[in-house]
């Protein structure tokens, strides 16, 4: 007979709780969970859309944003009394290219010219390319090593773009 006590294990009646091996109390004819921590999950490695549409986001919101030039390092003095990061895209595109070109990854080097409309020391945009991975992802035929390339050159444009940020554009 159950005493008031709601479950015949503590009316003092019936099964008793089977004890785990750091002795909590488990439910009768069950056994405790295994309290093992578990390992973090491994985060995914970003897809080029996501990572794409972060950066073009963070591109946009910087690229709105005007600096004096009193604020700025003594440098950028022959500028005027404004810039803005976007006036530092052609050389932040030439600089991929140039990176890519010299490694030998003339996949990343298409990429740029495709779809950036990037031409060397005249052309580019930043937020077409990124606008168009995010969309349409990498050239047809990528995979693998393509992939980690343009990943790869996403990274180098994140940290252009982060240290625009920390300069307080």
């Amino acid at each position: 007979m159950n005493r008031g006590w709601g479950h015949p294990a503590m009316s003092g009646r019936g099964a008793r709780g089977v004890r785990d091996k750091a002795g909590s109390k488990a439910a009768p004819g069950k056994t405790a969970p295994d309290k093992t921590p578990a390992s973090p999950p491994v985060p995914a490695a970003p897809s080029i859309a996501i990572e794409s549409l972060r950066l073009l986001g963070k591109w946009t919101l910087l690229s709105q944003r005007h600096v004096s030039a009193d604020m700025g390092c003594a440098c950028c003095t022959g500028f005027g009394s404004s810039m803005r990061v976007q006036d530092f895209e052609q050389q932040i595109l030439d600089y991929l290219h140039d990176k890519y070109s010299a490694a030998g990854n003339a996949h990343v080097v298409a990429l740029l010219a495709d779809r950036a409309a990037f031409r060397h020391q005249e052309a580019g945009s930043i937020a077409d390319l990124l606008r168009s991975l995010a969309t349409r992802g990498g050239l047809p035929g990528d995979g693998g090593a393509r992939a980690a390339g343009t990943l790869a050159m996403l990274g180098d444009l994140a940290n252009s773009i982060d240290s625009f940020e920390q300069m307080g554009f």
